[in-house]
């Protein structure tokens, strides 16, 4: 079953980091209707979904700074003026 354009639009808005409370505002809605929703199957697997490529854009980031970081710091242990 498909959900409701507003379920639909909330979804949307807690993917952009809104609390519940923003989200009932926006889309004319009481706040315990977005937290229904919030925790509906659908809604929770997109968000888990979102949440883990999300995690896994900052550990490939994270990986790549690391190996610049360590370069950083080898050039100024190896440096005899700093």
């Amino acid at each position: 079953m498909k959900p409701h354009p507003k379920q639909e639009s909330a979804i949307t808005l807690m993917l952009e980091g809104l609390s519940d409370r923003e989200i009932a505002k926006k889309l004319g809605v009481s706040r315990v209707s977005v937290w229904r929703w919030r925790n509906t199957p659908e809604a929770a697997a997109t968000l888990g979904a979102a949440r883990n490529r999300r995690i896994e854009q900052v550990n490939d980031r994270m990986s790549l700074l690391v190996d610049k970081a360590l370069d950083v710091i080898e050039a100024v242990i190896n440096d005899p003026e700093a």
